[in-house]
């Protein structure tokens, strides 16, 4: 599939930027002076479990802003714009939110970072197998998840240029694979031009787990928020990734899909048919 001559033909050209867009910001809660809040999430925004935009991550000082899909990439940062407004107009107004991915400085002891407080006791459960797999310090890390779709006109335009899958949806499927693939081959460039977070507050490290050299990125690196190393997952094909995401539950080696932390992730895994879900941090 030779995407780039396919998107030279003319009559694709005209779609070229149709794709719909989604953002889900995290940020940490701080004081003015930059130490993180002790207090709940804020009451102002009302039951967290209902609100389309503004929820709360792993901590109860995490909040996640969500935007809709839209259509162009002015309108999405619009919409994170307001929201991002109505968040802090929601907050007390000795609180701000920490604009960095890293988190601000932790408390002493690991036991003081807050799980959030949610209704559901299966939500607080999974929290709590996270805090017990990764650390709760690693779990204070925010990060921005780009969720990203071609538009249809595109997809259409593109699998009437080729003839090498008769169906839209296997050509479709085929096309979102290539364009992962390619994502995690150019991952280190974007990561060190976009996505650089090479320094940490203190309390972050422990004194073990502490690199001995500068890293361009604690975010995406093994210091980071990251899967242990024996789970591997292949963009091969939709059916090698989500056969071997399934591998990796059966296995144990991940409590469910949603725990796969990868920089590319494919939405709702193989209970799902079109999707793509790029993932990358501040």
């Amino acid at each position: 599939m030779n995407t780039k001559k396919m998107m030279a033909q003319e009559k694709v050209k005209p779609f070229l930027l149709q794709a719909r867009y989604g953002i889900e910001k995290e940020s940490q809660r701080v004081t003015l002076d930059g130490d993180l809040v002790q207090t709940d999430h804020p009451a102002l925004v009302g039951n967290r479990n209902f609100h389309p935009y503004i929820q709360t991550d792993f901590s109860e000082t995490q909040l996640e802003l969500i935007t809709p899909v839209t259509e162009s990439v002015d309108e999405v940062l619009a919409y994170l714009e307001a929201i991002h407004d109505v968040a802090q107009r929601s907050m007390s107004k000795d609180e701000m939110m920490w604009p960095f991915s890293m988190p601000p400085l932790l408390p002493e002891k690991e036991e003081d970072i807050q799980i959030a407080k949610l209704e559901r006791h299966a939500d607080v459960l999974y929290r709590r197998y996270l805090a017990r797999e990764y650390g709760k310090r690693k779990q204070m890390v925010s990060g921005i998840h780009f969720n990203f779709e071609y538009g249809l006109d595109l997809v259409k335009q593109l699998f009437m240029t080729q003839t090498e899958e008769t169906s839209m949806e296997d050509f479709k499927t085929r096309l979102y694979m290539k364009i992962a693939r390619n994502f995690l081959r150019y991952r280190w460039l974007l990561t060190y031009l976009f996505g650089a977070s090479p320094l940490s507050e203190d309390r972050y490290f422990d004194s073990v787990d502490r690199p001995n050299e500068p890293v361009r990125s604690i975010r995406t690196s093994h210091y980071g928020y990251v899967n242990k190393p024996d789970v591997q997952v292949s963009y091969e094909t939709l059916t090698r990734y989500s056969e071997d995401l399934a591998e990796n539950v059966a296995q144990g080696r991940l409590s469910e899909e949603k725990e796969f932390y990868a920089p590319i992730r494919m939405r709702g895994g193989k209970r799902s048919q079109i999707f793509s879900t790029p993932e990358s941090v501040m």
